[in-house]
C-alpha cells in the first residue's frame, strides 16, 4: 500500500505538468530542477538540431535518462511540448530530454529516426558532465513521437532499458485514414513503390524479435488517425517473440484525447510507474 501511495503522489505531479503543457503554459523550471534549453546536438542536411534537458538540481546521481519524443505526424510538432513534462519527472529523480529532429516532407525518412538515434548517443556521450546513467536510458512518444521511441526499442544498437509508446503507429504499409495515409506519403514519398525492405526500417512490428525492449503501449480503442489496431497487433507480435510487453487501452478514447478523465489520468501514471520500474527508480524517489 505504502509503494503504491507513494507511486501515485509521483504521478499526479506528471500529471499535473502534463495538463500545464497542453494548455501551453511555460513557466520556469522549480528550483529543485536543473534546465537546459536548446542544447546543439547534431547537425544534419545543413540543419541545427537541438534538445531541451532537465534533471533534479543538488542530487548525486547518476541519473537514469528518459528522451522524450515529440508527435506531429512527422511533418509538425515542437520539443517545447514535452517542457512541463520534464520539469515533472526531473522532481521525480530522473534526467530527461525533449529534442527536435527533421521533419517531412522536407526531409524524408530515415531523417527523423536517424536525429532521435544521433541524440541517444549524444546523451550517452554526456553521461558524465551531466550525471547521466548511459546504462539507464528509456524512451517515451506519442503519434509519430511513439512510433520513432518504438524504432529505438526495436534497434539493438540503441539497447535501452524501456518504451512507453502513446499512440504510435506500427505499421505504415496498411489502409489508414485518410489524413494518416497523406502523412504517411509525406514521410516517405509514394508507398506503391516502397520495396519489403524498406518497409522493415519503417515499421516497428516488422522488427520485433527476442531483441526489443519492454515495451508499454497506450491507446484509446477509439482513435481515428492511428486505428486502435496498429497496437493490438504490435502487443501479440511482442508477446510471441518473447518481448515483455504491456497494452493500456483507454475505453472511448481517441488519438490525444477523448476517454474518462480518470482513464487518461490512471494511463499517466502507469506509463510514470513503467520507466522508474524499468529504469530501477524507487517509487518515492524525487529530487530535493
Amino acid at each position: 500500500m505504502g509503494r503504491r501511495r507513494s507511486l501515485v503522489l509521483g504521478a499526479a505531479v506528471v500529471v499535473v505538468g502534463l495538463a500545464a503543457a497542453l494548455q501551453g503554459r511555460q513557466e520556469e523550471p522549480p528550483a529543485s530542477v536543473d534546465f537546459r534549453p536548446d542544447v546543439p546536438y547534431a547537425t544534419a542536411a545543413g540543419e541545427g538540431l537541438r534538445l531541451d534537458f532537465a534533471r533534479p538540481k543538488g542530487g548525486q546521481g547518476p541519473y537514469p535518462l528518459v528522451v522524450c519524443i515529440h508527435g506531429g505526424g512527422w511533418s509538425g510538432g515542437d520539443k517545447a511540448e514535452f517542457r512541463q513534462a520534464l520539469f515533472a519527472l526531473a522532481q521525480q529523480g530522473l534526467a530527461v530530454a525533449s529534442l527536435q529532429y527533421r521533419l517531412a516532407p522536407r526531409h524524408p525518412f530515415p531523417a527523423q529516426y536517424d536525429d532521435v538515434k544521433a541524440a541517444v548517443s549524444f546523451l550517452r556521450a554526456k553521461a558524465k558532465e551531466w550525471s547521466i546513467d548511459p546504462g539507464r536510458v528509456a524512451a517515451f512518444g506519442g503519434s509519430a513521437g511513439g512510433h520513432l521511441a518504438l524504432l529505438l526499442a526495436t534497434d539493438p544498437d540503441v539497447n535501452l532499458k524501456a518504451v512507453v509508446s502513446m499512440a504510435g503507429p506500427t505499421r505504415l504499409n496498411t489502409p489508414l485514414p485518410d489524413l494518416s495515409a497523406r502523412l504517411v506519403r509525406q514521410l516517405i514519398g509514394t508507398p506503391g513503390t516502397v520495396s519489403a525492405s524498406y518497409w522493415r526500417t519503417v515499421n516497428p512490428i516488422d522488427r520485433v524479435g527476442p531483441h526489443v525492449a519492454p515495451i508499454l503501449l497506450i491507446h484509446g480503442d477509439r482513435d481515428e488517425i492511428v486505428p486502435y489496431e496498429q497496437s493490438v497487433s504490435m502487443f501479440e507480435a511482442c508477446k510471441v517473440a518473447g518481448v515483455e510487453v504491456e497494452l493500456l487501452t483507454i475505453p472511448g478514447g481517441g488519438h490525444g484525447s477523448g476517454g474518462r478523465r480518470e482513464d487518461n489520468e490512471a494511463a499517466i501514471i502507469k506509463a510514470v510507474s513503467f520507466l522508474k520500474d524499468h529504469l530501477g527508480v524507487p517509487p518515492g524517489a524525487a529530487a530535493r
